[in-house]
């Protein structure tokens, strides 16, 4: 019986964290963003760093984006129809231009990937006075504003309000997420679980259970994190002869079911993951992370479009060869018809 009791609570926990991952990864990005800054700014959150029982891991293959710090002058002139936004500019167009003359590496290292950063420091670092550091760090931890405003979608939809979340850059013919939100580019934290262990010992049970509280929302943001990543990363991977080239017709027939059950999720946490979310090509054409999961079907109607456009002539039936010599993809002659017809 007791047993039984046991297994059932561990039925319960885990049931109980699949609900709560669910709706973290069902969170729009500025809703997502703010968990993660009311994660740290907990003061708890700052002792386990300082104590050292988290500590930052960034993604495999990730970066900060390269133009990350390219923000257009004009945007603190023409103002925002959001009244945050407007303040937020208002209040940060000094430090700016401090953050731009800085560089990307120099923000790098002493703000996005800095463990314990140290004020005077940092101001004696980059010849900047102790007030400016303090609000370039606030700066950062509004991670939401800063890719929102500075680095909109351009992608305009009636229904969809897109977010930018990356650009694929290659380096040495290696394909790396370069990110636009702060916190991707971060990365997760990993926890030492015999600090943690030994921290417990020294809590009252209050603040027992506040720790269990931080730590349960940091392994929900970690696998959030880390489900985004994943997918940008194996997408990137599938359809590498895409990005290196730039043309749709180099896109490989890849669906949701296909990355879910790779990734080893649900389908439906692939559709909520990947919703109204956006990426940036290395030709550096913005389009919606869900065209890199076309179906045979959508893949070989952008395939004729082009090929019909060079030779109208073409029969079925050489069309149906065309698809499997040249794009390796198998389809009957009844199916290339039906795309062809769809198209005009």
């Amino acid at each position: 019986m007791e047993f039984r009791n046991r297994l059932s609570n561990k039925l319960k926990t885990k049931q109980s964290f699949y609900i709560k991952m669910a709706n973290v990864i069902a969170l729009n990005e500025h809703d997502f963003s703010e968990l993660i800054k009311n994660i740290e700014l907990d003061p708890l959150f700052e002792k386990l760093r300082s104590l050292g029982v988290l500590k930052r891991q960034k993604h495999r293959n990730s970066r900060i984006a390269s133009d990350f710090l390219e923000f257009d002058d004009n945007i603190f002139h023409q103002g925002s129809g959001d009244s945050d936004i407007s303040e937020f500019i208002e209040k940060n167009k000094d430090i700016i231009p401090v953050i731009k003359k800085m560089g990307i590496e120099k923000f790098k290292n002493l703000f996005l990937y800095n463990e314990n950063p140290d004020i005077e420091e940092i101001s004696k670092n980059c010849s900047i006075p102790v007030p400016i550091v303090k609000r370039i760090m606030g700066l950062v931890n509004n991670v939401f504003v800063i890719s929102e405003f500075f680095h909109p979608s351009k992608i305009v939809t009636p229904n969809i309000a897109y977010t930018k979340v990356a650009k694929i850059e290659i380096d040495k013919n290696q394909l790396f997420c370069a990110y636009y939100i702060t916190h991707m580019a971060q990365g997760g934290y990993l926890v030492d679980s015999e600090k943690l262990k030994k921290l417990k010992q020294t809590l009252k049970t209050e603040d027992k259970q506040h720790l269990e509280k931080i730590i349960s929302s940091i392994n929900l943001a970690n696998q959030r994190k880390s489900v985004l990543h994943n997918m940008i990363s194996l997408l990137s991977d599938k359809q590498k002869e895409f990005f290196t080239k730039g043309s749709i017709s180099e896109l490989k027939v890849f669906t949701e079911k296909e990355l879910a059950e790779q990734l080893e999720i649900s389908r439906s946490s692939v559709c909520r993951t990947l919703y109204a979310k956006s990426i940036v090509t290395p030709q550096n054409k913005e389009i919606p992370i869900k065209m890199l999961l076309p179906s045979k079907k959508s893949l070989i109607k952008h395939i004729l479009r082009d090929v019909l456009r060079d030779n109208s002539k073409h029969t079925d039936t050489q069309l149906k060869e065309k698809l499997l010599k040249e794009y390796n993809i198998s389809a009957s002659r009844r199916l290339v018809c039906q795309c062809r017809n769809e198209i005009g």
